[in-house]
């Protein structure tokens, strides 16, 4: 008899247990933005690391959440970073950049790693930062294969923006894409001269 009363018991837990899991994934609802880059005079740049609240509040959020960054290196594009608070540009190849960050309303937290290891919502694999990816070690939103990083990449180590197929190279990405995608940076108007 003692054994019949535990099945319930223990059911019970399991059944909690569940519903907890599945209110933590509709609670996980925020916005990433992948590769976000910016135009400043007449050229197109990354963001820099410690941006990643520029560009959200740019799109209208509240606050950055977490962020995955890489170095101006590991893209392979020929494009500085901006700092956006002091429109600082930064060259050297080892300047961290963002590859996409979460983006928060107000009030609103940041998705926690699922159980395997996905940060973001409706992703299906492992290791992936965004939305809708379906694979792993994805970086972005909508991404279909393995290590890409951007939004809308089907195959494998894509660094862009609506690329098909496996690449070898570092980012076959032109400059061109990126510009298609990035907000204008307005310099800071010069002081005014006193009449």
């Amino acid at each position: 008899m003692p054994s019949m009363v535990r099945i319930p018991a223990i059911l019970s837990v399991l059944v909690l247990l569940l519903a907890r899991c599945a209110v933590a994934e509709v609670n996980c609802s925020s916005t990433s933005i992948a590769l976000p880059s910016v135009i400043l005079g007449p050229h197109v740049h990354f963001v820099t690391e410690d941006s990643a609240d520029a560009v959200c509040m740019h799109e209208g959020f509240s606050k950055a959440g977490p962020a995955r960054t890489s170095t101006l290196h590991v893209m392979g594009l020929s494009m500085s970073a901006v700092r956006v608070s002091t429109l600082q540009i930064l060259r050297p190849r080892s300047t961290k950049i963002i590859v996409a960050v979460e983006c928060l309303k107000a009030g609103q937290k940041a998705c926690s790693a699922d159980k395997d290891g996905s940060v973001g919502y409706h992703n299906k694999g492992r290791n992936n930062f965004g939305t809708m990816n379906d694979g792993d070690d994805n970086i972005g939103n909508s991404d279909v294969g393995h290590a890409n990083w951007g939004n809308n990449n089907i195959g494998v180590g894509n660094r862009c923006f609506n690329k098909t197929g496996n690449r070898k190279v570092i980012s076959e990405c032109s400059l061109l894409e990126f510009r298609k995608y990035a907000w204008v940076l307005d310099s800071p108007l010069p002081p005014s001269k006193k009449a």
